[in-house]
Protein backbone atom coordinates (compact mmCIF):
# COMPACT_ATOMS: atom_id res chain seq x y z
CA UNK A 1 0.00 0.00 0.00
CA UNK A 2 1.05 3.46 -0.93
CA UNK A 3 1.88 6.16 1.36
CA UNK A 4 -0.93 8.09 0.41
CA UNK A 5 -3.25 5.29 0.05
CA UNK A 6 -2.37 4.09 4.13
CA UNK A 7 -3.09 7.88 4.92
CA UNK A 8 -6.30 7.81 3.29
CA UNK A 9 -7.29 4.48 5.14
CA UNK A 10 -5.87 5.96 8.48
CA UNK A 11 -7.96 9.56 8.02
CA UNK A 12 -10.88 6.82 7.42
CA UNK A 13 -10.55 4.95 10.17
CA UNK A 14 -10.33 8.37 12.23
CA UNK A 15 -13.30 9.46 11.05
CA UNK A 16 -15.12 6.21 12.07
CA UNK A 17 -14.21 6.37 15.08
CA UNK A 18 -14.74 10.36 15.42
CA UNK A 19 -18.51 9.32 14.27
CA UNK A 20 -18.90 6.35 16.87
CA UNK A 21 -17.51 8.61 19.84
CA UNK A 22 -20.13 11.71 18.97
CA UNK A 23 -22.80 8.96 18.46
CA UNK A 24 -21.98 7.53 22.01
CA UNK A 25 -22.04 10.86 23.39
CA UNK A 26 -25.33 11.74 22.25
CA UNK A 27 -26.67 8.52 23.19
CA UNK A 28 -25.51 9.66 26.77
CA UNK A 29 -26.83 12.74 26.53
CA UNK A 30 -30.22 11.42 25.42
CA UNK A 31 -29.94 8.88 28.35
CA UNK A 32 -29.41 11.89 30.78
CA UNK A 33 -32.61 13.52 29.13
CA UNK A 34 -34.85 11.15 29.98
CA UNK A 35 -33.48 10.40 33.13
CA UNK A 36 -33.64 14.09 34.08
CA UNK A 37 -37.27 14.65 32.73
CA UNK A 38 -37.91 11.60 35.28
CA UNK A 39 -36.44 13.53 37.69
CA UNK A 40 -38.89 16.45 36.56
CA UNK A 41 -41.98 14.74 36.97
CA UNK A 42 -41.49 13.15 40.47
CA UNK A 43 -40.64 16.93 41.43
CA UNK A 44 -43.81 18.07 39.77
CA UNK A 45 -45.84 15.30 42.01
CA UNK A 46 -44.30 16.31 45.09
CA UNK A 47 -44.77 19.76 44.34
CA UNK A 48 -48.73 19.63 43.39
CA UNK A 49 -48.50 17.09 46.75
CA UNK A 50 -48.06 20.14 48.54
CA UNK A 51 -50.15 22.69 47.09
CA UNK A 52 -53.06 20.07 47.56
CA UNK A 53 -51.90 20.61 51.24
CA UNK A 54 -52.42 24.44 50.93
CA UNK A 55 -54.28 25.76 48.14
CA UNK A 56 -53.51 29.42 49.19
CA UNK A 57 -50.08 28.22 46.79
CA UNK A 58 -51.83 27.83 43.51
Amino acid sequence: MSPSASNKQEAGELQVQTYQHIEQSVDDIDAEIARLQEQIGELEKRKQQYIDLHPKLE
